[in-house]
């Protein structure tokens, strides 16, 4: 791999790290789907009306903007806050890369090496290791929702794959308009409209900015490069 992809991966994974850390303070102040909801408005919004709709499906651009909108992250944004702590969601929203090996394997026909059968293997003993304390003392849902979560990633890695070759950054802001109506609706449905309407009302600045740094750096750009490169599905050219 050139240096240069290394530097903009690791660049990734610093802007990726740290939004664990924004999503709970996040979801302290205001409801989760709402503010997944709003992360993802503002990732689509001005930005259509100037990049290009991507050359692909549209049932690409829907069902990605579904697994990894509205699935992935409302049930992440959930997690983190009926206790999830930011550090373990990090590190188990992680086994996206081998739901992404299975399922490019099941629905791909793409056979997994076998480093990648024990590297599987090795994570998977990991993640029950990390797993067992909470499924035995109470934390068990909010852990089962951040595995579905990285599930749903999967998905999404195998929906991009199968988009084929395109803008990236025009597949990641139009696919980003799918979510906000879904979250929208189920943060009316979960949370009250009262709730929803006086979070609406008291945003601050503080919010505001964590909302920005979700939709900018982390949804637009982190996953701009992850869908160009779709670890476990596409070799970088």
């Amino acid at each position: 791999m050139p240096l240069s992809h290394s530097l903009v991966a690791l660049l990734v994974t610093a802007l990726w790290g740290l939004s664990f850390v924004v999503i709970k303070l996040g979801v302290g102040t205001t409801p989760p789907l709402l503010l997944a909801a709003l992360r993802f408005l503002f990732a689509a919004l001005p930005a259509v009306f100037f990049v290009p709709r991507p050359k692909t499906d549209w049932r690409s651009v829907v069902g990605y903007g579904f697994f990894l909108g509205v699935a992935q992250f409302g049930l992440l944004f959930a997690a983190l806050a009926v206790g999830m702590p930011a550090s373990l969601a990090s590190v188990v929203t992680q086994a996206q890369v081998f739901f992404t090996i299975l399922f490019a394997a099941l629905l791909m026909g793409e056979r997994p090496g076998p480093h990648q059968v024990i590297g599987g293997f090795v994570a998977g003993l990991g993640l029950v290791l990390i797993a067992w304390p909470r499924m035995t003392s109470g934390g068990a849902v909010p852990f089962l929702m951040t595995v579905l979560a990285a599930a749903a990633w999967g998905v999404a890695n195998i929906i991009s794959k199968r988009a084929g070759r395109v803008d990236m950054l025009g597949f990641i802001v139009w696919s980003s308009l799918v979510a906000p109506l879904p979250l929208f609706g189920l943060s009316l449905w979960l949370d009250g409209p009262a709730q929803v309407f006086t979070a609406l009302t008291q945003l601050n600045g503080g919010t505001m900015a964590a909302v920005a740094y979700l939709a900018y750096p982390t949804t637009v750009f982190a996953f701009g490069v992850w869908a160009y490169s779709c670890p476990g599905t596409r070799r970088p050219p």
